[in-house]
């Protein structure tokens, strides 16, 4: 679980915090695996990109204050 890691995360609410980079990370993996989407959503370059990303953006978010 993310919160094992709080006291690592910014101020503010942690597990709120947590709760939306677990619900982000799986509706990005959702989307381009096209569970409840469109076609065009399962664009391969550009999960390519979202996914060599997504790790650097959630960490920022968490650690934000």
């Amino acid at each position: 679980s993310l919160l094992r890691f709080a006291d690592e995360f910014g101020p503010g609410d942690r597990e709120g915090k947590a709760r939306a980079v677990f619900h982000t990370v799986f509706a990005a993996i959702a989307r381009f695996q096209g569970l409840g989407a469109s076609s065009e959503s399962a664009d391969r370059e550009m999960w390519e990109m979202i996914r060599s990303q997504l790790p650097q953006m959630m960490l920022a978010y968490l650690r934000s204050g």
